[in-house]
């Protein structure tokens, strides 16, 4: 359903990591760590509720290793070296300014669209009727289906919380 390679990595990396669609949004190939099966992300969350009155400093960040049979690390490098990406570029950057990251409205766009011509839907709690709604996925799915998916897998739950950068 998805035509552009960079569209799939993109999603596949939401998927593996459990980052935040921002934090996604702004990798770069400095931050694939191959021999170690590592991505690098900037915590978003983190950040904010440690320094909010300085956003010149810059976010902490946090080490995602992935499971070993993934192939991750290298199939972004592989893109990488494939369209030109050099170190300090974004390794998925805007559609219409290079010069800066996916945009994260775009990617919120991109996954419901998507979920809608697939038929994946959502049930969701309305917090203020209190009545069940079927819609269509978002992007932060991504990272609570990681999150459920690493608990299964290791049945740690320090492990999901380094992971998702969770105190």
């Amino acid at each position: 359903a998805i035509a552009s390679e960079c569209d799939k990595l993109l999603l596949r990396t939401m998927w593996e990591t459990g980052g935040r669609p921002g934090e996604v949004c702004r990798l770069v190939p400095e931050n694939i760590v191959s021999e170690n099966n590592c991505i690098i992300l900037s915590n978003f969350k983190q950040h904010k509720r440690k320094n909010p009155t300085d956003p010149r400093q810059p976010h902490p960040l946090k080490r995602i290793y992935l499971f070993p049979e993934s192939t991750l690390c290298h199939d972004l490098i592989s893109y990488c070296q494939a369209t030109h990406i050099k170190s300090g570029e974004w390794v998925f950057p805007s559609r219409r300014d290079g010069s800066k990251p996916f945009n994260a409205v775009t990617l919120w766009r991109l996954v419901t669209t998507l979920s809608e011509s697939l038929g994946i839907r959502y049930i969701k709690k309305d917090k203020r009727t209190g009545e069940y709604a079927n819609r269509p996925a978002w992007p932060h799915l991504f990272r609570h289906g990681q999150g459920q998916a690493t608990l299964h897998r290791t049945g740690r739950l320090d492990i999901v919380q380094a992971q998702l950068g969770h105190s």
